[in-house]
């Protein structure tokens, strides 16, 4: 047993909890001693027991791959606010027309602008059936 975890099992009467169970399946108590493992504890589905200090180095690697996790998350998030960005500018550029631009434009510009806006509502639902699939 490792001095630092003396824990007394959850059972009244039994000992320091020197065993851990990893099934993620077991309704039985995820730490426990040497005598719930007598009376039948967790027998079913030995190989997922881990004494003590298998269960440290268990947490310890659940806390490595979550922080790349978290790293892998927050370089994705990045990423959708850069896109998110570009939507944005895109968006501003080819749907905001203010007086004023309107009537810098000649003829042919004008036609091209009231084109896309037209289809406004059309590509406004094709944006929303894409984002709708992530």
């Amino acid at each position: 047993m490792i001095k630092e975890l003396q824990i007394k099992c959850v059972i009244e009467g039994h000992d320091f909890v020197e065993l851990a169970c990893l099934n993620e399946k077991c309704k039985a108590n995820r730490v426990y001693c040497h005598q719930c493992l007598k009376n039948g504890d967790h027998v079913a589905h030995m190989k997922d027991q881990k004494d003590l200090k298998e269960l440290i180095e268990f947490f310890y690697e659940v806390e490595q791959e979550n922080g790349s996790l978290i790293s892998k998350l927050s370089l994705m998030f990045g990423e959708i606010i850069k896109l998110f960005t570009q939507l944005n500018q895109g968006l501003e550029q080819k749907f905001q027309f203010s007086k004023d631009k309107l009537l810098r434009l000649n003829a042919k510009q004008l036609n091209q602008a009231l084109d896309q806006v037209v289809k406004y509502d059309e590509i406004k639902k094709g944006l929303f059936e894409e984002i709708k699939k992530f």
